[in-house]
């Protein structure tokens, strides 16, 4: 405390020691309350803001220019992303226009092992009838040459009588009856010839 004035930390302790005392009180920082009411701004060092405003100035530059060169980064960056990007799209259209193109293959190929699939099945069928056919045809070929064989030996066998006495008697009147209606033929033709030979003189 030097004679009616006390230094104070700040403005609230002085201003109470003012109040209480009735002293003036300065602060550390310059300002001054007086013990009337009256309140002045403390000391302002001129040199001192002005170093300060150059260390803002600075601090300001380094900032700007970190967040410049920052910037060009990015820039960079992004035009590299961008490029890469592209790259990617294009990389993507042509794997797009192979993945169609071998799904139209595989869907080709699908379709051609289908009909491969039915010929199979139907050659198969085929196969199946021709060799049914072929055996139907073995066995008619066997019966054929059973029959053939039968024939031949009959033919080599000697003629012998077969038929009975009433089986002969039978042949020789049904011999004679196919005779006798031969000739009852003829003659009812001659006669017919003879009744259009009639007719057509008289018509005429």
């Amino acid at each position: 405390m030097f004679g009616r004035t006390i230094i104070c930390e700040d403005l609230v302790t002085a201003a109470q020691y003012t109040r209480s005392h009735g002293l003036n009180a300065v602060t550390i920082d310059g300002d001054r309350v007086d013990r009337k009411g009256a309140l002045t701004g403390g000391f302002h060092d001129v040199r001192r803001s002005r170093l300060d405003t150059v260390k803002g100035v600075k601090k300001w530059q380094d900032a700007f220019s970190t967040d410049s060169t920052r910037h060009t980064e990015v820039k960079q960056n992004l035009s590299t992303l961008e490029q890469q990007i592209t790259t990617s799209l294009g990389q993507i259209q042509v794997l797009e226009a192979k993945r169609k193109q071998m799904l139209e293959t595989r869907n080709m190929v699908a379709a051609q092992a289908a009909a491969i699939s039915r010929d199979e099945e139907a050659s198969r069928q085929r196969v199946a009838r021709l060799e049914r056919d072929l055996s139907e045809a073995e066995a008619e070929l066997r019966d054929a040459r059973t029959k053939r064989e039968s024939h031949e030996a009959e033919i080599k066998t000697p003629l012998t009588q077969t038929l009975s006495d009433a089986e002969l008697q039978q042949l020789t009147q049904l011999s004679n009856k196919v005779a006798e209606q031969k000739k009852a033929l003829m003659e009812a033709a001659e006669k017919r010839q003879d009744v259009r030979k009639f007719s057509f003189e008289r018509c005429n």
